[in-house]
């Protein structure tokens, strides 16, 4: 079973870093490497300022050659000008519980959107890593990640993302870990779940948040334990405390 180490809150701090390199996942998806990096462990996230937005926005956190590196999603003015600002970006980080899988060989689903966080996952618990898209990914860019890691698969579109769930399924790995939207999470649990009840299924909820460490209550969910948040309590959580199946 999974282990999920506490924060430590004096390790929180704010720090503004320059990007060294943008590279394109998809038309919309883009993967940010910064000069510096940040201590952190594998699970954790960061709150992005930006001079667009009056709240940060949360990103789960990888690294690229030793920097730090976060996946950002173009969706509004915020996430734009953390891809398009040549100006150092506030950072305030590490947040959240990190996780430590059981020490056997697993499986890390992502969509583009969190890539930075599973080619970390992938790479510090020697797992499988899967990355799965809507629409096609960048060539030069899968090209980049399969030459760092030679336990890459990408499927593009629904069909291929469920018939990847079965064929992960029938592979038998101990634990599988995902990261992208929360149908995505859903879909992806209840399907392997309904298939093998062995599997230990993980899940790193990307959820709202205005604050990060517990303050605004933004990022609240409802589990079988009752209601608790995100920044705090995880983000990652067990598959079975999110999510029921018949």
């Amino acid at each position: 079973m999974a282990s999920f180490l506490k924060i430590e809150p004096g390790k929180i701090k704010r720090y503004f870093l320059s990007k060294t390199r943008v590279f394109e996942i998809t038309t919309d998806t883009f993967f940010v490497v910064f000069e510096e990096t940040v201590d952190f462990k594998p699970g954790q996230f960061a709150m992005v300022g930006t001079e667009t937005t009056l709240t940060r926005k949360p990103f789960t956190l990888g690294l690229w050659d030793g920097r730090l590196a976060i996946s950002v999603k173009v969706v509004g003015e915020g996430s734009r000008y953390i891809v398009e600002t040549d100006k150092p970006i506030e950072i305030i980080a590490p947040l959240g519980n990190p996780f430590r899988p059981p020490e056997t060989k697993g499986a890390v689903l992502v969509a583009p959107s969190c890539v930075a966080e599973g080619i970390h996952l992938a790479e510090t618990f020697d797992a499988d890593l899967y990355i799965c898209s809507k629409t096609p990914l960048n060539a030069e860019f899968l090209a980049m990640v399969t030459a760092e890691l030679d336990r890459v698969k990408c499927v593009v579109g629904d069909e291929a993302f469920i018939r990847l769930l079965d064929e992960i399924t029938e592979k038998g790995y101990p634990w599988i870990f995902v990261s992208g939207s929360k149908k995505m999470e859903e879909i992806a649990y209840k399907r392997i779940r309904s298939k093998s009840k062995e599997i230990e299924v993980y899940l790193s909820l990307n959820e709202y948040m205005g604050c990060g460490i517990g303050a605004c209550k933004s990022c609240a969910v409802e589990t079988v334990d009752g209601i608790k948040h995100v920044c705090t309590d995880g983000p990652v959580f067990r598959g079975d405390a999110v999510w029921t199946t018949q």
